[in-house]
């Protein structure tokens, strides 16, 4: 026969309490005061100065933005918004929208708000006079001016043409009558 053994009871661990360290309350760190990131541009139409932006943040007709790309660093209004041809007051983000833009921009030029109006660029002014329609006054008589005679030429007495002799056969006859 087999003896039993007993066992013994499990001695238990006496669990030392941590003390645990304090946590420090988070700073909140200030956002750099810096523009806002409003979109990139995708496409340039050259010829009609618009560029298509992805829209990153919601923007405004009137909003004031700066262009920024690897060439490009300028400000202007926006005056309008399009989408798919048709003029929209704001857009939000996810958009893609037609832009006037006043200066040349590249693809991948990113949009910024801007925060001052004073450094707009203004738009080029064509450097040929532009064409102003005349006019008429009803009060005042207008006067009609001398016409000046043409200048006299020599007249040339015109030549004659050249007699041509008939050819011998069928008598001059014409066979078919249209």
């Amino acid at each position: 026969m087999k003896k039993k053994v007993k066992k013994s009871p499990k001695k238990t661990a006496v669990k030392k309490k941590v003390k645990l360290a304090k946590k420090k309350p988070v700073r909140k760190t200030a956002k750099p005061k810096g523009p806002k990131v409003l979109g990139k541009i995708t496409h340039i139409f050259d010829k009609i100065s618009v560029a298509i932006i992805k829209v990153a943040a919601t923007l405004k007709v009137g909003d004031y933005v700066q262009i920024k790309g690897k060439t490009t660093d300028f400000k202007q209004k926006v005056d309008s918004i399009q989408i798919n041809h048709k003029n929209v007051p704001m857009v939000g983000k996810g958009a893609e929208i037609g832009l006037k833009v006043i200066n040349q921009v590249r693809e991948n030029d990113i949009v910024y708000t801007a925060e001052e109006e004073t450094h707009l660029v203004v738009a080029p002014q064509p450097s040929y006079p532009m064409i102003q329609p005349i006019r008429s006054i009803a009060s005042a008589p207008q006067v009609a001016p001398k016409p000046v005679p043409p200048p006299v030429r020599p007249v040339v007495p015109p030549t004659p043409k050249p007699v041509i002799p008939p050819k011998p056969g069928y008598d001059n006859t014409k066979f078919l009558k249209f």
